[in-house]
């Protein structure tokens, strides 16, 4: 019997870090350079085989803008996991990240798997935040941390291959129903 995976994947973080650009790397290998910003959510899907398995990704592009906190939390609903993404040139955003952890364990009634990105790698010679302190950050929370560029595409499959291995490691291993799950 084969095996479908379908796990919806939130990306947060504030505006401008690069969560849409890193979901058009990412599904079609593309980058814009004019930014615009996402209203509400955009929702995107790719299909990907790992290890024999299909896993299909439900990407939900989420809006970080303060505007749209109000009713962010109905995007939450059925998160099997998230990828937070801080913008490596601009350190509020990385001091943002505690909201964005915050505001996923408060609309998330159960304990899902993330990953702390630091996006705009190809910025470097701008960069303020420092990889060890981004690394301290995440290993505080249990998380891995990646550096990425949505620009180049470095690691940005990486990003989305990890955070897929373990979701689906999970969903082998573990008790906890995932309500997307498809068996074919």
């Amino acid at each position: 019997m084969n095996h479908t995976y379908s796990f919806k994947i939130l990306l947060l973080g504030d505006p401008a870090v690069g969560k849409t650009s890193l979901i058009h790397r990412f599904i079609q290998n593309s980058f814009n350079s004019d930014y615009k910003a996402t209203i509400g959510v955009d929702i995107m899907s790719k299909t990907l085989q790992i290890n024999e398995v299909t896993v299909k990704l439900s990407l939900w592009d989420i809006a970080g803008q303060d505007k749209f906190r109000l009713f962010r939390n109905v995007f939450y609903r059925g998160a099997s996991a998230a990828i937070i993404v801080f913008d490596l040139t601009r350190i509020s955003s990385f001091n943002n990240l505690n909201n964005w952890v915050n505001e996923l364990h408060m609309y998330v009634n159960v304990k899902i798997p993330f990953i702390i990105i630091g996006n705009k790698l190809d910025l470097d010679y701008m960069r303020n935040v420092e990889r060890e302190a981004a690394l301290k950050y995440s290993e505080g929370l249990r998380s891995p941390y990646l550096e990425t560029s949505a620009k180049t595409g470095k690691g940005v499959n990486e990003c989305f291959t990890a955070i897929s291995r373990q979701l689906l490691k999970e969903a082998l291993t573990s008790t906890r129903h995932f309500e997307n799950t498809i068996y074919s």
